[in-house]
This record gives structure tokens, sequence and C-alpha cells, in this order.
């Protein structure tokens, strides 16, 4: 059974649209598609037909009446976010167009524009703009630039990742990066330099843009030897760092971390509730939100919560996403572990868990997040949590799913312990339309030889529906 595409193109030339949506129906056909049009006359008709319909793909055509395509794109990529929208036009590469429609692509507002001759390659971006592939996720954590980094001297955690990831890549892309913590070990200025090096080889590596990155902050990465209130200082000029190549992204990314709006980093001081992130991608329906369960007290170094305050605030985010990104898949990041997971040191560690673990359990599980991916425990470790709430059928039996990457390079050895650790996620859609299951490939560093060995994967399923 075709899939059918729901495609609004505003066109003012009808015999045009004619001939163009004759050629994209053909095209579809051969990808098992079919294509539902509603046409648009000029540019206001763009506005009339979204606000009582949803499409899968908005196609304009740049000069017509009453608002043209650029104009529209600026503006309606903007109210409805998550829409994708195309140029197809024959006067794209005219000087006063082609510079706006490239920053639009670069904004992303646009997901591409095109010539209207040939029409293999536009037919193919709209198949490509409607295709949804969950995303492959690198997860790292726990990197230790410092003292308690555990690469050997002479060797470099670049040269030992590289060439791994070189070959995971040739079976398909990374899409996505995770880091969830502890990039440094006391948080000095010349740590986060190592981490930001490391972070810009990495990406170049994959082929990925900065925005592709989600990071959060773990209890190594904060400065205590500064006032409470600078604590975290240092962390936000990385992240400014980071994405100094992604300005319109970071604003939207970070709302707590500039000044009232302007688009400077608040490097001077910042509350730990005010460090948290929402991503939206957009390509593989996913929305990630990062977390900060560090207490940046000196007495509660080791401790760990994630406070109502940021809760509250990832569901006021999360009421702001559009009809469509409120579909899309949810994932949870943060630095420490929510459970007490059988390790090999004592009794699983109860005093290092995120002190509040119910309550965000219920408030991840009650805005409907499939997956937390976190650090802290330096070795690999999943589960899955499933409340039985007896008077409450929202949360009775609706999954979570948590798993630690453990740490990249950590120097505390333990005999029973193995560190060195990375993870690929690979998010599944079997029915083409939502992600239902997860492999996980946990890969670890054997000492001996200093290459990789693959762990057994993991596939985690989650119910339908």
């Amino acid at each position: 059974m075709k899939r059918t595409v729901r495609v609004l193109w505003a066109e003012d030339k009808v015999s045009k649209f004619k001939t163009f949506s004759k050629t994209l129906d053909n095209y579809l056909g051969e990808h098992e598609m079919e294509a539902a049009y509603t046409h648009a006359v000029d540019g206001n008709a763009l506005y009339r037909h979204l606000a009582g319909a949803s499409f899968d793909v908005m196609i304009a055509d740049i000069v017509m009446p009453h608002w043209g395509g650029i104009d529209a794109v600026r503006d309606l990529s903007q109210r409805y976010p998550g829409l994708p929208m195309l140029v197809v036009s024959a006067k794209t590469q005219e000087p006063e167009f082609l510079l706006e429609l490239k920053n639009l692509v670069r904004d992303g507002r646009l997901v591409s524009f095109h010539s209207a001759e040939p029409r293999e390659e536009w037919c193919a971006a709209v198949v490509r703009a409607v295709s949804y592939r969950p995303p492959t996720i690198l997860h790292l954590s726990d990197i230790h630039f410092g003292r308690f980094h555990g690469i050997p001297g002479g060797l470099s955690i670049e040269r030992l990742l590289n060439p791994i990831l070189a070959k995971i890549t040739e079976g398909g892309p990374i899409d996505l990066v995770i880091i969830s913590g502890d990039l440094c070990s006391v948080a000095h200025e010349e740590e986060f330099e190592s981490a930001r090096v490391f972070v810009a080889n990495l990406l170049f590596g994959l082929k990925l843009a900065p925005n592709r990155l989600v990071i959060v902050p773990g209890n190594h990465d904060i400065d205590r030897s500064e006032r409470l209130e600078r604590r975290f200082s240092s962390f936000v000029r990385f992240l400014a760092e980071v994405y100094r190549d992604s300005p319109e992204v970071t604003t939207h990314r970070f709302p707590g971390l500039f000044d009232g709006g302007s688009r400077m980093w608040r490097t001077h001081g910042c509350k730990a509730d005010e460090v948290v992130s929402l991503s939206v991608f957009d390509e593989f329906r996913t929305v990630v939100v990062g977390l900060n369960s560090v207490i940046a007290d000196e007495a509660a170094w080791d401790e760990s919560r994630i406070s109502a305050a940021q809760l509250m605030r990832v569901t006021e985010l999360l009421g702001g996403l559009s009809d469509r990104q409120h579909r899309y898949d949810r994932i949870a990041v943060f630095h420490h572990h929510l459970i007490e997971s059988p390790t090999f040191r004592r009794d699983g560690e109860p005093g290092r868990l995120i002190k509040n673990q119910g309550f965000v359990l219920n408030h991840l599980i009650a805005n409907g997040f499939k997956l937390v991916l976190h650090g802290h425990t330096h070795y690999c470790m999943g589960y899955e949590y499933r409340p039985f709430v007896v008077d409450n059928e929202t949360l009775a039996g609706v999954p979570i799913y948590v798993f630690g990457t453990g740490t990249l390079s950590g120097s505390e050895r333990e005999p029973a312990q193995s560190f060195f650790h990375f993870s690929i996620l690979k998010l599944n859609a079997d029915d083409g339309v939502t992600v239902d299951s997860a492999n996980i490939q946990a890969y670890r560093l054997m000492d001996s030889s200093f290459e990789w060995r693959a762990l057994p994967t993991f596939r985690v399923d989650w119910p339908r529906g």
C-alpha cells in the first residue's frame, strides 16, 4: 500500500503547477508514495491552507503575487516549525534571491532550494524531506581531560577513537553526538580547551555540524574554586566556543543561558537550574532535552538532583513545540544515574544517585520520554523502568529505558571493572513512521592491544501506541 504524502504547493501559474505535480507523481510512485495536493495560487493562500490543515511538505515558487515564496518561508518556518519547506523556481540562481535562499538553508528554515530544471533533483529532495530515517547516536561520557584522564602518555583519545569510528560509519552515518558530562577533571580552562579541540575534531571526522551535538555538565565540569554563582561559568564559556559556528541554534537550544534575549552567553554566572537545553531535530523527528543533575554546593560534591524548577521549565519548553514536533520521540540526557545498578563496587553506590529519582522518573514518563542517557557510572549499564501505579492510568505500565554508556577515559582502575567505553544507539522504526526499538552497541578498549572490542548488541523494544 502506497503512503500518501500531503503536499502544499504555492505556484501562481496553474499550467506549471499541473505539469510539475504530474512529474512529482511519477517520481513518488517509484518510491511507493502518492501525493495529495493542495494548490496555493499565491503567497497569501499558503497562510489560509496552513491554518486549517496539516501537511507533510510545502513547496513554494519565489515570485508570486500577494507575498513571495522567500518571504513566506521566512515567516511560516517560525509559525510551523518542523514542516519541511522547499523552494522550486527558475529564479533560484539570480543574485537578488540566491544569498537569502542560502541564509534560509543555513538557519534551518528551508530544507533546500532548486531550479525548476532538471526536475529529478527537486523530486528527489521532496522524497528526502518526507522520508523518515531514525537517528543513529554516538553516546560518550566521562572523558576527564586533566589529571583523571586515563589514556596513557603518548596516546591521544582521538588517535584511539578515530579508526574505530571510521569503520563504524562505513555502515551508515552517525547523526547525533551526545556527551553526558564530565569532560574535565577539575574544570580548569586548559581542560575545557582540550575538550573543545576533541569535540571539534570528532565532529569534523564524523562530518557533523555543531548543531548535531548535545552536551550536559557533569560534577567534574564545575569550578568549585569559584563563587557559587560562577561555578558553571567555565562550562558556559565552553559551550559558547563549541557552538560558535552555529549561532542560529544557541538561543533556542539554551533559553536560560543568554542575557535577556540577547545573543550574549551568560559567562559571568548562572544558576544550576538554568543549564537546561532543548534540541529539536526535525529531520529525525527527535527531541533531546538536556538536564543538569549537578549540585554546585561544595558540601554536595558527589551528590545530584534535578530540581523541580528544571522539570517545570522542560514542560514549558515542550509546550512550545509545534503540533508536528509534539509527536517526535523524546530523549532525556543528564549526567548522574537514576537507579541503583548492580556493580562491582560495594552496594550499587546509592549515595551517588539522583536524590529525587522518583520525581524525575514520574515527570519524564508523564511527558512522553522513551529513553534516558546518562554517564557518571564508569561502566555500561541499561535497564527498563516500568512503574505499576494503581491510581494513575497514564503512568501505569508505561516503560522508560535508561542507559549509561560508561567512561570514555577514566584513570581509576579496579580489577573487577573495565573502563574506556562508548556506545552507538541506532533507533529503529520498523513501520517507517514511529520509533519502536533501539539497538545498543557498546565498545570497550582493551588495555593489552589498545583496540576496541564490540560488546554484545542489545535490542530494546518498547510498546506501540
